[in-house]
């Protein structure tokens, strides 16, 4: 998943600098490069033979309901969904910041690409701050970062502009940092269903977190763009205090 974050990373630098340098309908060309390699991976890619597939009949929406009952899950849900609306509203959001202060369109893609970037380091890592300060700590340590690098951020971006966009980068690491944690967890609280958790956790928050930037675009006409990303911030603040329920410190216990 670090990987893939570090690929999608790419995006932004590179739309921005095609778009400057070819314009806007050169967007298009880069499907070209998307639709090849799905064709060298059909025949890359070894086959799963089917008759090693189990075959699962269970019915998907009992065990969405299964999931939706219970608070465990819904804080593993939650947790998730503010991590991708966080991800998701500093992605859309923080390049019009920029703009306001004279970055160009390339400096903005490779901004919000080396967001991404850390991002994608943060899960690589993850793992061996885990060990050493545990899961619930370490969904603390990602939730509660955000908040303090998004206001210095806000207070520097007029009169240190590097510095500022140092401290967006940098909080692109803690915004994902909770990622393989909370997965983790899911899988092994959801043996059998690790396939449909996983999903939700992934898909399904970031379905959650795309769909917010409607309303929030409605907030920031109103209230300004820059607040947007300290409501976001807050958000994910509070989720650190309250989001991790007594049952899920345990489950983190047992299975993390």
């Amino acid at each position: 998943m670090g990987l893939g974050t570090i690929g999608y990373a790419l995006g932004p630098v590179m739309s921005s600098s095609m778009v400057e340098h070819f314009g806007l309908y050169s967007l298009c060309y880069i499907t070209i490069l998307g639709v090849t390699t799905a064709i060298i991976l059909y025949f890359v890619v070894p086959k799963i033979p089917s008759s090693t597939i189990n075959k699962n009949k269970e019915n998907f929406f009992l065990i969405m309901k299964e999931i939706l009952r219970k608070k465990t899950y819904l804080s593993l849900v939650w947790i998730a969904i503010v991590k991708s609306g966080v991800s998701i509203s500093f992605g859309t959001y923080a390049p019009f910041i920029f703009k306001e202060r004279g970055f160009s369109l390339s400096e903005i893609g490779i901004i919000i690409t080396l967001f991404f970037i850390l991002s994608g380091i943060s899960m690589l890592t993850s793992s061996k701050i885990e060990k050493k300060i545990g899961a619930e700590n370490i969904i603390r340590l990602s939730f509660w970062t955000i908040l303090p690098l998004v206001l210095l951020f806000m207070y520097t971006i007029d009169k240190w502009p590097i510095a500022a966009v140092g401290i967006f980068i940098l909080s692109g690491y803690f915004t994902f940092l909770s990622v393989s944690v909370t997965i983790v967890a899911a899988q092994n609280l959801m043996k059998e269903h690790k396939g449909v958790i996983s999903g939700v956790m992934q898909g399904f928050s970031w379905g959650i977190g795309a769909l917010s930037l409607a309303p929030l675009g409605y907030i920031a006409e109103v209230i300004g763009v820059d607040k947007i990303l300290i409501i976001m911030a807050l958000l994910a603040f509070l989720t650190g205090f309250f989001g991790i329920t007594k049952d899920l410190k345990q489950v983190f216990k047992e299975c993390v």
